[in-house]
This record gives structure tokens, C-alpha cells and sequence, in this order.
């Protein structure tokens, strides 16, 4: 991966992330253990790599040895056209279980699977994420590329750390539009703090099954079928 072929502007997207705790929120927004957020130059190459619970050794040997060999490389994820791209898109699970990339990079530092978010300005990709699953979990399912499409805005927000504006007006809208009682965004603010049910009852003075019963109540009222894509309805930071 060369040095970007052109001046940056003077906040780029990866550049602000190193101002914000964007990463940690987007792995958990997304169920990723892990997340890489790197620009893109405009030759289509990676770059100023930014890490979430990633060994650095790994870009190193990425650089040096990977990445014209990665499935996922900016050239072939933005050829899809789309800005959501799993791994599974461009390389089957036994093909790449065969692969020198899988062998000898993801296994090395254990990584399961992997979705890549394009970030772009005018229409031209600026920036990438990697959303990694670790050895031994589950590869993304659906529900997972579905909210990564549908929160593409949020991921853009948090990477420029513009998230508190852009997240309390759309907690604003939500709340109009799904007609939230002050009593269930309590119980969103706990919740996106990670609180269980248990700590939720004891703060707010009632019972477990009363806020089972709340949260159940917002899980219909927003069409969503998790706590986790509660969650992310809201911008979880």
C-alpha cells in the first residue's frame, strides 16, 4: 500500500477518528469484535490505518505481503458498486478456507470473517471500514449488512465525530415518529449503556418483568426484533 496520491483535505474521515471513539462504537453497533478504519487514495489504495482490537501487527503484515491477495481490497469492494460488501460477495466460505490470504493472514491473526464499509464524498470512496468477526464466532448474518446499510449516516457521523448532533436529532425524530414515552427512553439510554435488566429495575425502582415489558413494548414499536437492533436504531455510542 503506497502513501495516498493526492493532498487530503483537512479533515479527512480516518483522520477524525483519531479524535473520537468512533471504532469501539461501530464494533459494537454491528456485532464486531474487531474494526479497521483506513482512507482510500485515489488510485483505490488503503491507507493511515486506524485499529479497534486489532493486533497492529497485522496492517504491517498486511502491507508488506496482503493486500494485493485480499478479497476485500478497496479496488474489488468498490467494483460491486454497492457500499456494504461481505466477504462471502466476492469469495466462497471453502474457496477461501483454501486461500493463502485465509491461511496465512486472517488465521494468523485470527479472524473469522469480514464486512467492508465504503465511505464516499461525492460519490468518489474516501474511506473504508473492515468489521471483523474473531475465530470461532458466527459470520454476519443479514441482519447485520441490513444495518450497516441502513446506518450508513450514523457510521459517517461517528467517524467525523459529529455523532451528538446528528444523534440527538434523530433520537428527536424517533421519538415523535414511534410516540416513546420519557419512561421507555430511560430504558433506551440504559440499554445503550449496556445496563441488563437487573440494573435497569434497580435504578428506575420497578420490577424485571416491568422492564422486560418496556422493552418488548419498543422492540414492536420500532419494528426491530433484538436489543441489540434497539440499539443501533439509536446510535449506540
Amino acid at each position: 500500500m503506497g502513501p495516498s496520491d493526492h493532498a487530503p483535505p483537512a479533515r479527512t474521515l480516518a483522520r477524525a477518528s483519531a479524535e473520537c471513539a468512533a471504532l469501539p462504537a461501530i464494533a459494537q453497533t454491528f456485532g464486531a469484535d474487531a474494526v479497521c478504519l483506513y482512507e482510500i487514495d485515489r488510485r483505490l489504495n488503503a491507507g493511515d490505518h486506524r485499529l479497534f482490537n486489532l493486533d497492529p501487527d497485522s496492517i504491517d503484515s498486511y502491507r508488506r505481503h496482503f493486500a494485493k491477495i485480499d478479497p476485500l481490497h478497496p479496488r474489488r469492494a468498490t467494483a460491486l458498486g454497492g457500499d456494504v460488501v461481505h466477504l462471502a460477495d466476492i469469495v466462497t466460505p471453502a474457496r477461501l478456507a483454501g486461500s493463502e490470504y485465509y491461511r496465512h493472514f486472517m488465521r494468523r491473526f485470527g479472524m473469522q470473517d469480514e464486512v467492508e464499509i465504503v465511505l464516499r464524498e461525492n460519490g468518489r470512496p474516501v474511506a473504508g471500514l473492515s468489521l471483523i468477526r474473531s475465530a470461532g464466532r458466527p459470520a454476519f448474518g443479514e441482519e447485520h449488512l441490513r444495518w450497516a446499510r441502513v446506518a450508513l449516516p450514523m457510521v459517517r457521523a461517528l467517524v467525523r465525530d459529529e455523532s451528538r448532533a446528528v444523534e440527538a436529532s434523530l433520537v428527536g425524530l424517533m421519538t415523535d415518529a414511534y410516540r416513546l414515552t420519557p419512561r421507555e427512553l430511560e430504558i433506551v439510554d440504559m440499554l445503550r449503556e449496556g445496563r441488563p435488566n437487573k440494573r435497569i429495575a434497580e435504578h428506575l425502582g420497578i420490577s424485571v418483568p416491568t422492564v422486560k415489558s418496556h422493552v418488548h413494548n419498543l422492540l414492536a414499536k420500532l419494528g426491530v426484533r433484538s436489543r441489540a437492533e434497539l440499539v443501533a436504531a439509536f446510535f449506540v455510542r
